[in-house]
């Protein structure tokens, strides 16, 4: 061949054609029956707030699974349920991802105590098998934040709580402006504001009956997190499962030999 002519290119045989042809089917049929399940949608941070009714916010991305969990700097996303100084409870639903105050026997849900003396909320993309089923909780220490905010935060600690034999953890945070950036860890949070950790302890076992177990540092509060978030893989992959039906039984056998599946559930984490 003469110089600086180029080999024209091989051409696939039938029989690789055809498997690429049938490898990038068995793709897009696993893509589409992965994509309708809400726990594994692409998060995203930014969202719009409407109000159906009295008793219900709804986020356009959602706030259980739409949401992603961590942000940059070592930070997590908080959703605000119940802001500093309030008593009215609110909770995010894994169901559809809406915010809702809670009812019980027919009247909206309210704490007979002081108000909140933190902000309280729940990170998206966690569960809390074995504890509480329901994202893991987190208090944001500071001004008082609108309900439905999604507020970035430095988590520093656990604040670990016990209500009718069930633990009930709080996640504590900081936001990382004003007066609480430079808290670290709650050997800073102690020493910058002097008994606030008891505060949390003692509006807890008044306003819940919760007895309180004292506190973890911030690799425990890492610790819960990281379970959180693959307890939420566990949720999610359940939940398309049983919304699949038979058609996609298939997909289910090949996510629960996926290692993580296999792990042991441990609650809470070691």
């Amino acid at each position: 061949m003469p110089e600086g002519l180029r080999e024209p290119p091989e051409r696939a045989s039938p029989a690789r054609h055809t498997m690429m042809v049938r490898a990038t089917l068995i793709f897009a049929l696993l893509a589409a029956a992965v994509w309708p399940f809400d726990g594994l949608r692409p998060a995203s941070a930014a969202h719009a707030l409407s109000r159906p009714d009295a008793y219900t916010l709804v986020g356009s991305r959602g706030f259980f699974a739409g949401i992603p969990t961590r942000a940059p700097g070592g930070r997590v996303r908080v959703v605000i349920e119940m802001p500093a100084g309030t008593c009215e409870k609110w909770s995010v639903q894994a169901s559809d991802g809406s915010l809702r105050r809670r009812i019980e026997n027919g009247l909206p849900r309210s704490y007979v105590y002081l108000p909140l003396p933190a902000n309280l909320g729940s990170i998206p993309r966690t569960w809390s098998v074995g504890a509480k089923e329901e994202p893991l909780d987190a208090l944001v220490l500071g001004p008082s934040l609108e309900r439905g905010t999604v507020a970035t935060a430095r988590v520093i600690g656990v604040l670990r709580l016990e209500e009718e034999g069930v633990r009930d953890d709080k996640l504590i945070a900081v936001p990382t402006d004003g007066p609480f950036s430079s808290v670290v860890d709650l050997a800073g949070l102690s020493a910058s504001f002097p008994g606030a950790l008891d505060v949390l302890a003692s509006w807890f076992e008044n306003a819940c009956g919760a007895a309180s177990l004292g506190v973890g540092d911030a690799r425990e509060a890492k610790r819960w997190i990281d379970a959180g978030c693959r307890a939420f893989q566990e949720y999610a992959l359940g939940r398309g499962r049983r919304a699949g039906g038979r058609s996609r039984g298939w997909l289910a056998a090949l996510v629960d030999r996926a290692p993580e599946r296999r792990r042991a559930s441990r609650w809470p984490p070691p």
